[in-house]
């Protein structure tokens, strides 16, 4: 079996039984080619680990990072099939809170649209 498939059967095990909030984090850069990557991170309270355990989820490229495409794919990352993370959201962090509150209003819009008692506060 993929050792990747591997982790990511881990993570979902892991997320499902610690029943817990988790935070969402992301950053973005430009690759040497101009484009735009994005990571994005978990960070939960492992009840398997007994600590805060942080775990790359996925990686994502753009051609153009606009903020409507940025929250596009934060919202996709938390309907992943399998995960059930839309309802364990605890926050959304970033590397630079003026550059993301577009990003950050966004995915609050949605979620609230959703019903799911998401506010976004930047610190």
């Amino acid at each position: 079996m993929d050792l990747v498939l591997i982790s990511r059967i881990k993570l979902v095990e892991d997320l499902n039984t610690s029943q817990t909030y988790f935070t969402l984090h992301f950053d973005e850069t430009t690759t040497q080619q101009g484009k735009k990557q994005m990571g994005v991170l978990l960070r939960y309270w492992s009840a398997s680990q007994e600590q805060v355990d942080v775990h790359f989820f996925k990686a994502t490229l753009f051609c153009h990072a606009k903020a409507n495409d940025v929250a596009k794919c934060l919202l996709e990352s938390l309907n992943e099939p399998g995960y059930q993370l839309k309802d364990k959201l605890l926050s959304l962090s970033s590397d630079g809170p003026n550059v993301n509150k577009a990003i950050s209003r966004l995915v609050n819009e949605q979620l609230k649209t959703d019903g799911l008692p998401f506010a976004f506060s930047p610190l």
